[in-house]
């Protein structure tokens, strides 16, 4: 086993093919993580990344070895780190209730970028076992993460909804006790649209803080019998 490492640590160039492939793979593995929730930076992203931070270092040990300088073949990967945080400040967004999102996205593309580096160092065990780690923090602590914090995960908002029909209530109420879009309050009220056979509903509903205010109400406005949905301020 360490003469295979050793020979995989060599820089020739089927170890260079290896490690470009291993960033391409390893990148991809994040990025898809990303992908699936829908992330701007997703898999393209966190592969380009990768492979360019890869290939960034192995350029610096490619000039130590071509020219025979006694030169830090790290110092042109050094700057891989710090030029990654403006293409992470890019993904970072202030919506508009002040709810801080991206940084989780961020923090990927700056741990993909140390994944290409390691990978292209030839340090192979240690860009494995980060990539291991970078997808469990992703996507069981998250989980984890949610259960902690509970409601404070949770933002909320006053909404007015119409019911097509009296009968319908308790159906429309039973599917927001149940789903991601969680009821807190409930006051009936004369329809806006003034049709005697329709209900006018004052929720109190609370959604993940992930979810912007207009995604909320359109999963609301989405739901069977409901005919529109607007937010209420204030």
């Amino acid at each position: 086993m360490g003469e295979w490492m050793d020979m995989l640590r060599q820089f020739n160039f089927l170890t260079v093919l290896l490690r470009l492939f291993l960033a391409f793979l390893f990148g991809g593995c994040v990025g898809m993580e990303r992908e699936r929730r829908g992330r701007t930076a997703g898999l393209r992203t966190h592969i380009l990344v990768c492979l360019g931070a890869c290939l960034t270092i192995l350029c610096g040990v490619y000039i130590v070895e071509a020219t025979g300088l006694d030169s830090d073949p790290l110092r042109i990967g050094a700057q891989v780190i710090s030029g990654i945080g403006f293409l992470g400040a890019g993904t970072i967004m202030m919506t508009r209730q002040n709810h801080i999102k991206g940084l989780t996205t961020a923090a990927g593309l700056w741990t993909t970028a140390a994944i290409g580096l390691a990978l292209g160092c030839g340090f192979y065990e240690g860009a494995l076992i980060t990539l291991i780690l970078a997808l469990v923090a992703m996507r069981p602590l998250d989980v984890l993460e949610r259960h902690i914090n509970g409601r404070k995960n949770r933002a909320r908002m006053q909404v007015y909804l119409e019911v097509g029909g009296l009968e319908n209530v308790n159906q429309v109420l039973s599917v927001l006790k149940s789903g991601k879009l969680m009821l807190t309050s409930c006051e009936v009220e004369e329809a806006r649209s003034h049709c005697p056979t329709n209900v006018g509903l004052r929720l109190e509903i609370h959604f993940p803080r992930d979810m912007d205010h207009e995604e909320a109400i359109r999963s609301l406005s989405a739901l069977e019998h409901v005919l529109f949905a607007v937010e209420l301020q204030g």
